[in-house]
């Protein structure tokens, strides 16, 4: 591995946010998969959610490609966990995302040369899934923590949202940290 400290690189200059559950676990969020097989399937994936959700979702009808995504990214944040389950189910037999992330060695090959920030578990959205948003922090800490054997200090909140929930979530596990993007 190369030396990033001869070049004036400090590794905490360099930090990258993990959702420890597609790392880890290899659970992959709808997220990952509306992404990978949005050319393909998107309106079936809009059927899918549609259906369960019981909600029509409009559409122009001359959108774009990534228009129609953030509509169905939005669609999807709003959806129970139970539906987020029975979706990637459905649609992760038709995509290999196993190439696209971080292997744990991988992981821990880069917690050498960077500070590892938590990303949550499978970016859902947090500030929408609030029951789930505990678990969802703390536990990728914990994975994280035990792959890389370094504490992790730093949350990113998914989608940048957050809330004096979530605030409060990220300081009872043990982040000195919790960053929004946007």
């Amino acid at each position: 591995m190369k030396d990033f400290s001869t070049q004036g690189i400090q590794k905490e200059s360099l930090i990258f946010a993990i959702n420890a559950g597609n790392t880890l676990l290899q659970l992959h969020s709808g997220m990952d998969i509306i992404y990978a097989l949005a050319k393909d399937k998107l309106q079936e994936m809009f059927e899918f959610l549609d259906s369960i959700n019981k909600k029509q979702i409009s559409k122009d009808v001359e959108s774009s490609l990534l228009s129609d995504i953030e509509i169905l990214k939005r669609l999807y944040n709003q959806t129970s966990s139970a539906t987020l389950q029975k979706f990637s189910v459905h649609f992760a037999p038709f995509v290999n995302l196993y190439d696209v992330f971080l292997c744990k060695e991988e992981l821990k090959e880069l917690s050498n040369i960077a500070t590892i920030a938590s990303h949550s578990m499978i970016h859902r959205d947090l500030y929408f899934h609030i029951q789930d948003s505990e678990c969802e922090i703390r536990d990728s800490k914990v994975y994280l923590e035990n792959v890389v054997q370094q504490e992790i200090n730093i949350f990113c909140y998914p989608e940048g949202k957050n809330d004096t929930n979530l605030q409060e979530f990220c300081q009872k596990s043990g982040y000195t940290y919790a960053l929004c993007m946007s």
